[in-house]
């Protein structure tokens, strides 16, 4: 990064452009998790290892290519439930965004292992947006 000087006030330029670069790998946005606190991350019964789970989980799914994520089975990797009937709400901000329409279809689940839960979300190319953390097992029907 190079720094110029006009009237005054820097101007920073970046010398790196990245041309074609097409998204691999999945990531996470929190922005738009449920507002009801039994499905947020701080309003729910998570406890600090759960916490951990959750963040280790996501590490692991952010390590390999998206492709082959997709391609796991239920337990290590995502499933994809096509309506969620049970009690957890959509942030309608995430809605009134358009996003909602431009996810792919169905909701995604990950597992956080055992009995500690599962996240929730809807998938845009490779941001997984994460609407609620489901610890209770109450979100949809299992």
């Amino acid at each position: 990064m190079t720094l110029k000087i006009d009237n005054g006030k820097p101007i920073y330029k970046n010398e790196v452009i990245l041309k074609n670069i097409k998204p691999q790998r999945l990531a996470f946005n929190f922005s738009f998790i449920s507002k009801d606190k039994k499905y947020s991350y701080y309003g729910n019964s998570m406890q600090k290892a759960d916490k951990i789970s959750l963040l280790s989980k996501m590490m692991i799914l952010s390590e390999d290519d998206f492709t082959i994520i997709m391609n796991r089975h239920r337990d290590q990797g995502l499933e994809r439930l096509d309506e969620l009937e049970g009690q957890m709400h959509i942030h309608p901000d995430f809605v009134s965004s358009k996003r909602f329409d431009k996810c792919l279809d169905g909701f995604w689940v990950f597992r956080l292992g055992g009995k500690k839960g599962r996240v929730i979300g809807k998938i845009y190319k490779t941001t997984f947006y994460v609407l609620g953390i489901d610890t209770s097992f109450s979100a949809y029907k299992h």
